[in-house]
């Protein structure tokens, strides 16, 4: 039976969404749980979210998300508004290229629906889906306007583009590769440099002025607060392994560059020929505007330069969308340039499967698990911790000490803690994952710990945590077990 392409449309749409939602309903993790303690603890207005919380795990559109749900036990609920903008990224992406052809439509859904980075990022409650989402949606807004004109699609790019900037500073990277397109495209089709320089500021004058009072009142006051410093050479490849659809760890991810290149060249040298403006758009997005935050960033002396595959997700959607044109292009001169397109296709889909089924099986971590194991194993009523992960292993504890059985009680002890010796538990956190944790692990003041269970993360969200139980006989007695 032959579906048309219609219900073809469907049927992709229904299939991005059921793939957004076995992560749903993993755990929260670390970014997740801080952004909600930030807006439960220092927000009493949606505007306090941008004057009181200059700190780069704010996100503030997603924290006004936050806010307006109000305080919910099943966080599932924080993300909704993620999971339905990232399957709404798949039609987008269809309508961007739905204007070049059907199989180009058609490819660009695959590629950006069934996308494991995008999947994950569909599914946490984070500014990164709605960035994604404003992105294309600017993106289609503008193609809509350089083509025809109107009111419509004009007001559209603008509020997309103040959402965008809301949703994460990263849709830099989309907005200065528009502007470029806009000054281009106008400059060919106007017969004057001061009717092409009215529409260009048509376009932009909006979006440039919010942008200015948002840098007064938001931006200059950033503060960086996130993870350690990575290799930016890491995490380019680790990029380009979960853009190609391969594992991100080992072999694979070395050799991504060039899965990734392959497609990005040809389908550039192939547009420039029919639309040179928007191959200069499809370049500066993906190469150009992340390479200059990257310089930018890099000689900050005030920050240490702080790189993360998330903060690509631009390139990435960009150059899924691309790569869906090139298929398309593929797929209509039949032969075998359309065994080769559809080929790839399927290649690159079961790799995303091979990672989406070890990132459904691990998720972001298993916190709410290891609380319920150590409250199960404990026979008083206090369970006293400690990590070698001060920060990120409190603020995921303080989050779910709620659920714990009623009569029971959490208590984290620090390293600066006068009782951190007090501790029967010990969480030993990883950010990559390890199969094989050490047996026994000593903490600073060289009490002995035993490994009583291991919860693996998978993916680019999340952590591993290691149980460990006290030694009897080692300082302290182990704490109590239950009466069976």
């Amino acid at each position: 039976m032959r579906i048309s392409a219609r219900g073809l449309t469907w049927l992709l749409l229904t299939a991005a969404f059921v793939l957004r939602l076995p992560g749903m309903f993993h755990d929260f993790w670390l970014d997740e749980v801080w952004s909600y303690q930030l807006v439960r603890g220092l927000v009493a207005s949606p505007l306090d979210l941008v004057t009181r919380l200059p700190i780069d795990n704010n996100h503030p559109l997603n924290g006004w998300f936050l806010y307006v749900l109000g305080d919910q036990r099943a966080w599932v609920v924080y993300r909704i508004p993620a999971l339905l903008m990232g399957t709404a990224c798949v039609a987008l992406a269809g309508s961007i290229m739905l204007r070049r052809g059907r199989p180009h439509a058609i490819a660009a859904m695959v590629l950006v629906g069934f996308s494991y980075p995008l999947i994950l990022y569909s599914s946490e409650a984070r500014g990164y889906a709605p960035m994604v989402f404003f992105a294309l949606l600017a993106i289609d807004a503008h193609d809509r306007y350089m083509a025809a004109g109107g009111w419509l699609p004009l007001t559209t790019l603008w509020l997309a583009a103040i959402l965008g900037f809301l949703s994460h500073l990263t849709f830099f990277h989309v907005y200065g590769a528009l502007v470029l397109w806009t000054t281009i495209a106008a400059f060919a089709r106007s017969r004057t440099s001061a009717a092409a320089c009215a529409r260009v500021a048509r376009c932009h004058t909006v979006p440039l002025v919010f942008l200015a009072a948002y840098y007064l009142v938001y931006i200059r006051h950033l503060q960086v607060a996130g993870a350690e410093p990575a290799s930016l050479a890491s995490v380019i490849s680790q990029t380009a392994a979960v853009t190609a659809g391969v594992n991100e760890h080992g072999f694979w991810r070395w050799t991504a560059g060039a899965l990734v290149m392959i497609p990005f060249v040809a389908a550039l040298r192939r547009l420039r020929k029919t639309e040179p403006a928007l191959a200069i758009f499809f370049l500066t997005g993906i190469v150009v505007m992340p390479a200059a935050m990257i310089v930018v960033e890099s000689r900050n002396p005030l920050l240490a330069p702080r790189f993360f595959p998330r903060y690509f997700l631009v390139s990435i959607t960009l150059l899924l969308t691309l790569s869906g044109w090139l298929a398309g292009e593929y797929y209509q001169r039949g032969g075998a340039r359309r065994v080769i397109a559809t080929l790839c296709l399927m290649l690159w889909m079961v790799g995303n499967f091979a990672e989406l089924r070890a990132f459904f099986r691990d998720g972001r971590g298993h916190y709410l698990e290891a609380v319920n194991y150590m409250a199960q194993a404990t026979g008083s009523a206090e369970i006293r911790v400690s990590s070698n992960s001060d920060f990120r292993t409190s603020t995921l504890l303080g989050f779910y000490r709620r659920y714990l059985p009623e009569g029971r009680t959490l208590v984290y002890y620090s390293r600066r803690s006068g009782r951190h010796a007090d501790a029967g538990w010990r969480i030993v956190e990883d950010v990559e994952p390890s199969s094989s944790p050490a047996n026994e692990v000593e903490d600073d003041a060289g009490h002995r710990f035993r490994l009583m269970k291991r919860l693996p993360f998978y993916g680019l969200s999340g952590c591993q945590w290691s149980l460990y139980e006290r030694v009897p006989g080692v300082g302290l007695p182990a704490p109590a077990r239950p009466t069976p």
